[in-house]
């Protein structure tokens, strides 16, 4: 069965050269189809780690917002660390919790696996240290959250 929700994209410029930096970025990805509407106008099918998106470049898109943003999960830091930084490439913007706009506008998520076992840890102080680190970051970075839950309390 098709995807039946897709994420739209407006971007400027060129809807082909977004849908190629982003397929640059995220492994299990393809630039589908592209089409020229109108000589303003031009449209870019992709796949992005196995999702089905779609791109419009047409003018000046709206303003960027984190309303709605891209999740896109990682396995390791390692693979946080080449996602953000692939993201950010050519003029993106880093912002809190793993957030960022990436150079076309688009708001995405960095997010490793990890992150969700260190925040619901067992013990309830542990899980709390690691989500106040976490609120201080731009980019997720594991070892100051395990770092953080290991730290003595200062009493």
């Amino acid at each position: 069965m098709a995807q039946v929700i897709r994420s739209f994209f407006w971007v400027p410029g060129s809807a082909e050269e977004a849908a190629n930096f982003w397929v640059s970025v995220v492994p299990n990805s393809s630039v589908d189809s592209v089409n020229q509407l109108s000589p303003e106008v031009q449209v870019a099918e992709f796949t992005l780690g196995g999702q089905q998106f779609v791109a419009m470049s047409a003018g000046d898109p709206p303003p960027a917002s984190f309303q709605v943003s891209h999740l896109i999960r990682a396995a390791n830091q390692d693979e946080v660390d080449r996602l953000w930084d692939g993201l950010l490439a050519g003029g993106g913007k880093p912002d809190q919790c793993g957030w960022l706009t990436d150079k076309y506008g688009i708001a995405w998520q960095v997010i490793p696996d990890e992150m969700y076992a260190l925040m619901s840890d067992p013990d309830p102080v542990r899980a709390q240290k690691a989500g106040a680190a976490m609120m201080q970051m731009a980019k997720i970075d594991l070892n100051v959250m395990r770092a953080a839950m290991d730290q003595e309390d200062e009493s």
